[in-house]
C-alpha cells in the first residue's frame, strides 16, 4: 500500500492582509469613525483607549485586544490624559470559527505579544509603507524584503488566533486543576510588587541599593529575576519605565522638555535628552515632531467623548520599538543616528581644529564658542518664524515654472547615479537647498549623515551665520526637485540667484570651488537680529 497524503485543516486561514500599524498617539486623539468588509484587530500597547464597536462602549487598558468583524462601525477616542500606543492590524479571514471573536475583548499573555512582536516587525520588512501613517489604503511591497515575511506576518495571525480560541476552550477547564508553577506565580508577583513600587517612585533617583532596602530583597536575586523576566536589570527596568512616562507626557503636551526632566528626576535636561535618545533611538524634539505629524494625519484631537465601562484585567508589558524609519524610500535604524535637527545635540565640543591639523583647542574657547553656537541656533530658528509659509510656498511655485526642468521625487532610491542638480525643502523651517552633483542620491544622504565640524559651525559672525544644511537631518527634508543634467555646476549660482535668499540655506555662492578660501571669498550671510 502506497504512501497517500492527507490535507492539513486550516479551519482559520489569514491569506489577505489589508493594513499593519503601529501609533503612538496624544492624549486627545480621537477617531470619527468607519466601517469596511474584513476583519480588524485593535491592541492596546501603552496607555488607555475608548472603543466604540457597534453599539457598545469599551473602555481598553494597556494589554487588551479588541477585534472588530466585517461590517461592524468603530470609532476610538483616548481619555484626555493618557497618551495611547495600539497595534491596528486588517485582514481577511472567512472561516467560520471568527464567530468566537464577535463582541469580544481579550486579554493578551506573554505569546500572544511576542506573536503581535513578530507580525510588527514583519510588517516593517515586508512593505515600505511606513506603520505609523493612518491614511493607508493599500500596502506597498518594501523591494529586497526578507524571504517569506508575509507568510509569518500570515502564520502569526493564525496562531494568535487560535491561541485565543483554544484557551477560552480551556479556561474553565484550567481554573479547575491545582497549579504546579507556584514558583513562577511567587516570581511574577515579586515582579509585579516592585514594578508597582518603581512606578510609585518615578520621579526620584532611585538607587540599586535603596530598591534592595525598600523590597526586603538581596541584590543578586533582585537582579536574577528581573533578568529572567524582563531581560534587563532592575535598573534598566527603572530607566525605561522613566522614559516611556516621558513619551506619555510628551504626547500629552502638557509639560515642556525641562519640567519633564525635572518631573522624572533628572538631573539635567541635556542627561533627559541623551537618556531618551539612547532608549529610543531619538531626541524628545525629534519624537514631539514625529507626533504631531502623524496627528495632523487625517485625523482631530479633541475630548474624549465615549462613555467607558469595565473590561477584563491585563497584563502589562514593554511596547514595541520599531527598528526602521522610511523616508524618500531610504531606511534609518532609528538606534543609529539622528533623524531631525535638535538643539539638545547641535553644538557637541570636538576640541580638535578642522582648519590647522593637530592643533587643539582650549576648554575656554570650546565652552565660549558652544555659547554662541547655540546663539545662533536660536536666532535662526527665530528667523524662520517670523518667514510666511505663502510666500515660501509662491517662491518654490515661481522658481519651477521659470525652470521647468525641475521636477519632484517621492524616492531618492531613483536618483542613484543620476547627474545634475536638487532642491532640498524644509517646509517646516521655510528654507530650502540648491546643490549638485554627479550622484544626487549619495550627495543628499550624505547632507542627511554629515556632522559639521565644531568650529565651522558659524559661517560669518554670531549674528548674521545661516545653519548649514548639513546641520539638519533627514526627517527635516519635506521635498525633492531635481533636474537632470550631465552639466553640473555651471548652472548652479542662476538657480541660487533666481530663489529669495531670505529662503535659502545656501551659505556660498554656486559653481565649483577650488579651495576652501574659494568658499570663504564666496560666502552669504544673513541679517538675524
Amino acid at each position: 500500500m502506497g504512501y497517500e497524503a492527507i490535507r492539513l485543516q486550516r479551519p482559520l486561514a489569514v491569506d489577505d492582509i489589508v493594513s499593519v500599524h503601529y501609533f503612538e498617539y496624544s492624549s486627545n486623539y480621537y477617531f470619527e469613525g468607519e466601517r469596511h468588509d474584513f476583519w480588524e484587530f485593535l491592541y492596546v500597547d501603552k496607555g488607555e483607549l475608548d472603543v466604540r464597536a457597534g453599539d457598545v462602549v469599551q473602555h481598553l487598558k494597556k494589554g487588551q485586544i479588541i477585534f472588530h468583524k466585517p461590517g461592524e462601525f468603530h470609532a476610538l477616542s483616548a481619555n484626555g490624559v493618557v497618551a495611547p500606543n495600539l497595534v491596528v492590524v486588517g485582514f481577511v479571514c472567512h472561516g467560520e470559527a471568527m464567530r468566537f471573536f464577535e463582541n469580544r475583548v481579550l486579554s493578551v499573555g506573554d505569546s500572544g505579544r511576542a506573536l503581535l512582536a513578530r507580525i510588527v516587525e514583519e510588517g516593517e520588512a515586508a512593505f515600505s509603507t511606513p506603520l505609523n501613517d493612518p491614511q493607508t489604503m493599500q500596502l506597498a511591497r518594501r523591494e529586497g524584503a526578507p524571504f517569506g515575511a508575509e507568510q509569518l506576518i500570515g502564520s502569526s495571525i493564525e496562531q494568535l488566533l487560535i491561541g485565543f480560541i483554544r484557551r477560552g476552550a480551556d479556561e474553565a477547564a484550567a481554573a479547575a486543576k491545582p497549579t504546579s508553577l507556584i514558583r513562577e506565580r511567587t516570581q511574577q508577583e515579586f515582579i509585579d510588587r516592585v514594578s508597582k513600587y518603581l512606578e510609585d517612585n518615578i520621579a526620584k533617583r532611585l538607587t540599586l541599593s535603596d530598591i534592595c532596602r525598600d523590597n526586603l530583597v538581596g541584590r543578586s536575586y533582585l537582579q536574577k529575576i528581573f533578568r529572567e523576566k524582563t531581560g534587563g536589570g532592575a535598573m534598566e527596568y527603572f530607566g525605561t519605565l522613566k522614559i516611556d512616562a516621558a513619551k506619555r507626557m510628551i504626547r500629552e503636551g502638557t509639560h515642556n522638555f525641562t519640567e519633564i526632566a525635572a518631573l522624572l528626576g533628572y538631573n539635567s535636561i541635556h542627561y533627559f535628552s541623551r537618556h531618551f535618545k539612547k532608549v529610543t533611538g531619538m531626541t524628545p524634539s525629534e519624537y514631539a515632531s514625529s507626533v504631531k505629524i502623524l496627528a495632523t494625519k487625517n485625523r482631530v484631537d479633541t475630548s474624549s467623548f465615549l462613555e467607558t465601562s469595565k473590561t477584563a484585567n491585563y497584563f502589562p508589558d514593554e511596547p514595541f520599538q520599531l527598528p526602521f524609519t522610511n523616508h524618500f524610500g531610504v531606511q534609518f535604524r532609528n538606534a543609529s543616528c539622528e533623524l531631525a535637527i535638535s538643539r539638545e545635540t547641535y553644538a557637541e565640543i570636538d576640541n580638535k581644529s578642522s582648519f590647522t591639523k593637530g592643533k587643539i583647542y582650549s576648554d575656554d574657547y570650546c565652552q565660549k564658542h558652544r555659547e554662541n553656537c547655540l546663539k545662533n541656533f536660536d536666532l535662526n530658528m527665530n528667523f524662520f518664524k517670523s518667514l510666511s509659509h505663502q510666500e515660501f510656498e509662491e517662491a518654490i511655485t515661481t522658481f519651477l515654472k521659470e525652470f521647468p526642468d525641475f521636477f519632484e521625487i517621492k524616492l531618492l532610491t531613483e536618483c542613484r547615479e543620476v547627474s545634475g542638480y536638487y532642491i532640498m525643502v524644509l517646509d517646516n523651517f521655510c528654507q530650502a537647498y540648491i546643490g549638485t552633483s554627479k550622484d544626487i542620491y549619495k550627495r543628499i544622504r550624505s547632507h542627511w549623515s554629515t556632522t559639521l565640524n565644531f568650529d565651522r559651525l558659524i559661517f560669518g559672525n554670531v549674528n548674521n551665520s545661516i545653519i548649514a544644511i548639513d546641520c539638519f537631518k533627514a526627517l527635516d527634508t519635506t521635498r525633492i526637485f531635481i533636474s537632470p543634467s550631465s552639466d553640473t555646476f555651471s548652472r548652479e549660482d542662476e538657480y541660487i540667484k533666481a530663489f529669495p535668499s531670505k529662503f535659502l540655506l545656501n551659505r556660498t555662492s554656486g559653481g565649483r570651488k577650488e579651495s576652501f578660501a574659494d568658499a570663504i571669498s564666496s560666502g552669504k550671510t544673513r541679517k538675524l537680529l
